[in-house]
């Protein structure tokens, strides 16, 4: 299957204005007032702190590679989350150290994994927040089996949108918005 990646240049950066408002936000009162958007409760902060907010940048991947996960973190940019859709998969991690200083070393807010990661303690260690459902030490390979990067993902949340916008209290919860 071709590689599907979209120019980023195509989906604007989240404001620098809304980006601080979202990150004021008490999220644990939205769902006094909300019922979709929230992610699924097991779906937590692994590795860094405080609030996580940006730019979706979507990639979709088969449960054993990881290839459009590595081509997707060579694009992102400042402030971008980087939301992997495993396809279910809970057993294979596609984030680990070298994937995630990528994602430090382009200036990626943070990345949500609808599945597991590996590397814990290195994650840790490089401080940027991750979000997932745990470890594994099984990890994806790169065969080249590349699916999406931009894709519309429904997972980790209900939200179904290609581009969104990712917000995280400071606890371990999440909250995903459809972008305006």
């Amino acid at each position: 299957m071709p590689l599907d990646i979209r120019e980023l240049s195509e989906v604007p950066a989240l404001d620098e204005e809304l980006a601080a408002r979202l990150a004021r936000v008490d999220f644990p009162t939205l769902g006094h007032y909300l019922e979709e958007g929230f992610c699924d409760p097991t779906l937590g902060r692994v590795a860094g702190a405080g609030r996580l907010v940006g730019r979706a940048v979507t990639v979709r991947i088969t449960a054993t590679d990881s290839t459009m996960l590595h081509h997707a973190a060579g694009l992102v940019g400042p402030g971008d989350v980087v939301v992997v859709d495993c396809g279910g998969d809970r057993r294979h991690a596609p984030l680990g150290e070298v994937v995630v200083h990528a994602l430090a070393a382009r200036g990626a807010a943070g990345a949500v994994v609808d599945g597991v990661c590996t590397d814990i303690g290195a994650l840790r260690e490089v401080g940027l927040p991750v979000y997932a459902y745990g470890t594994s030490l099984l990890t994806t390979k790169l065969h080249g089996i590349a699916d999406q990067a931009m894709p519309p993902v429904s997972a980790p949340s209900p939200v179904t949108a290609t581009t969104r916008r990712w917000s995280s209290p400071s606890s371990r919860r999440a909250l995903a918005r459809p972008a305006a």
